[in-house]
This record gives C-alpha cells, sequence and structure tokens, in this order.
C-alpha cells in the first residue's frame, strides 16, 4: 500500500461508538468467523460512562445471537479487589517489618495518609477468608469507577455462562488522562519511594 492511501484510509476509518452504535453491532455481526471483541474505549468525564454503555450494549446484543466470540478488557488497578489469604498475610508481615522506614512514615499515619492493607479481613459467601484491597483513587472520579466496573460485571456474567473472557490488569502507568491530574501526578512520582513502579505508556 502506498503511504499516501494510509492517509486517506485514515481520514474515513473508524466509527463513532456513541453515535453509530447500531452500526458498529451490525457490522461486528458480519463477521463470519470466531473472533476476540476488545473492549478500550475511554474519555473524560461522564462520556466515559456513555461509551461503556454503548459498548456493552454491542457485547450483549453480539452475544445474544452467537456463542462463537471471547471478549477481552483491560482492568484497571485503581479498583477493588478480594485478595487471597496468603498475599493479606505477607502483606502484614511486610508491614511489621518496616523498622526505621516504619517511623519515617510515622507522619503520614497520623493523616491517614498511610496505613496497612489489610486491617481485617471478610470471608466470602462460600467460607473462604480473603483479603479487601481498596484501590479506588477519588481524584479518578466516580464516572471512571463505574466506567471501568460495568466492565468488570459484563465480564463475569459472561464467563458465567461460558463465553471466553480475558480481563487483565493493567499497571500503574502514566498516561496522559492519569498525569494531566496534578494529585495523580504527584502520586506518580513519588511512587517509587513506596516501592511501586509505575510505567510508561509505551512499555
Amino acid at each position: 500500500m502506498h503511504p499516501e492511501d494510509d492517509v486517506a484510509i485514515a481520514n474515513v476509518a473508524g466509527a463513532n461508538l456513541l453515535t453509530h452504535t447500531p452500526e458498529v453491532r451490525t457490522w461486528l455481526a458480519e463477521i463470519e468467523k470466531q473472533f476476540v471483541l476488545g473492549t478500550y474505549a475511554y474519555a473524560d468525564g461522564a462520556t466515559h460512562v456513555l461509551l461503556s454503555m454503548a459498548a456493552d450494549a454491542v457485547v450483549a446484543d453480539l452475544l445474544n445471537g452467537r456463542n462463537d466470540i471471547t471478549l477481552a478488557y483491560l482492568a484497571t488497578p485503581t479498583d477493588t479487589f478480594m485478595v487471597p489469604l496468603d498475599a493479606v498475610l505477607e502483606s502484614r508481615r511486610r508491614w511489621d517489618s518496616r523498622g526505621f522506614s516504619g517511623l519515617l512514615q510515622a507522619p503520614l499515619r497520623t493523616l491517614k495518609q498511610f496505613e496497612p492493607n489489610y486491617p481485617q479481613t471478610i470471608f466470602s459467601a462460600d467460607g473462604t477468608e480473603v483479603g479487601l484491597n481498596d484501590s479506588l483513587i477519588s481524584q479518578q472520579g466516580a464516572n471512571y469507577a463505574l466506567a471501568k466496573r460495568l466492565q468488570r460485571w459484563r465480564a463475569l456474567v459472561a464467563r458465567s455462562t461460558g463465553t471466553p473472557v480475558s480481563i487483565n490488569l493493567a499497571p500503574a502507568t502514566r498516561t496522559r488522562s492519569v498525569i494531566k491530574n496534578r494529585a495523580l501526578a504527584a502520586a506518580y512520582a513519588g511512587a517509587d519511594r513506596f516501592g511501586i513502579e509505575v510505567f510508561d505508556p509505551a512499555t
């Protein structure tokens, strides 16, 4: 293909998921072979929720008519997760063995900014003891949390009915949407001091 053809195609390629939701669904339904449908749309604010809803409507409708689709999502690390008990115990062991660094962190604990991850455990419906990791970040807002939670819900529902699902947890990443928030940019800049690695988008 000639390089100029790439430009011509780029000028007309793509679709607006919000305004052409039925057309996107119809186009995908015309794929005759099995395929993987990845949902990675993002926008700031409430538009992110609308995008997730539109994508979910497409997914739900496609799954009603065929059983050869695999779903793929990229989950956010800033969410809430159940954690196995052995990981909880290891986290507590490390917290208790901090030594001198623990003394340096005392002012942050006073301000409720640096606390152990798992002060208590809970029991799941089947009696399994787990920890609850709350990594939600208020600066990202309710819209972001809801948009990503919609994807997790769809992944769980689809998996429970036999649809193959890939939902990998993305690492903390210095994306433009994150570092444009001053509080998040500052947190990411100092994350390495707390043993947290933040990745560049190209990683």
